[in-house]
């Protein structure tokens, strides 16, 4: 196993962090969504295409300590999840799912700050409910996950190739904007923004 990189928080992981610790034991902070596939599912492929997110996108892994006094991130290394499966015969019991699922508390430290639940009807069609915390996402990426995934689970239901292609990672974002604040452009934003507030 390689040694763990820990990093600072972003700027906004920082409000999310001060929010989610003001209102702690709760899920203010949690994003949820739904996918569902109108026709008869591979499971086994759908949790396969799943797994090939979490995979590719590292936000998905990252973890949080506290690390004297001070809130880090690491990214966890890759591991193949197993994801609960229920069974449905209404839409009322999948919104039943997605709303307990959408007040679900997350452990924030040192734990995976997602969770899917897979769901079937009964003549085999279904799809998956998954809550995010909003340190890895925020609602206007819920959207592509969801598309992501279902583009995998197809290239995979259709036996087509996956390429291995390098999606936008987190840690180059973490890393630009500590450029930013290290550079002289963030001085004299800083300085027009003080000004303009005195």
């Amino acid at each position: 196993m390689k040694e763990k990189i820990f990093y600072n928080l972003t700027n906004p992981q920082k409000s999310i962090w001060q929010t989610n610790e003001f209102y702690k034991g709760t899920s203010i902070e949690n994003i949820s969504g739904r996918a569902i596939i109108l026709e008869k599912v591979d499971f086994k492929k759908f949790e396969k295409a799943i797994n090939l997110f979490i995979k590719k996108n590292d936000s998905f892994r990252l973890k949080f300590v506290i690390d004297n006094n001070e809130v880090k991130q690491y990214v966890e290394d890759f591991s193949e999840f197993s994801f609960e499966k229920v069974l449905v015969s209404s839409e009322k019991q999948v919104k039943k799912l997605e709303n307990k699922l959408s007040n679900y508390v997350f452990d924030t430290i040192d734990s995976y700050l997602f969770k899917y639940v897979l769901y079937e009807f009964p003549d085999g069609h279904g799809g998956f409910v998954v809550t995010m915390h909003h340190l890895i996402s925020d609602a206007w990426t819920s959207g592509l996950i969801i598309s992501e995934i279902i583009d995998l689970y197809d290239a995979l239901r259709l036996n087509e190739e996956i390429l291995d292609e390098k999606t936008p990672s987190y840690i180059e974002y973490i890393k630009s904007e500590k450029e930013y604040i290290d550079s002289d452009k963030f001085k004299k934003d800083k300085e027009f923004w003080n000004r303009l507030f005195e």
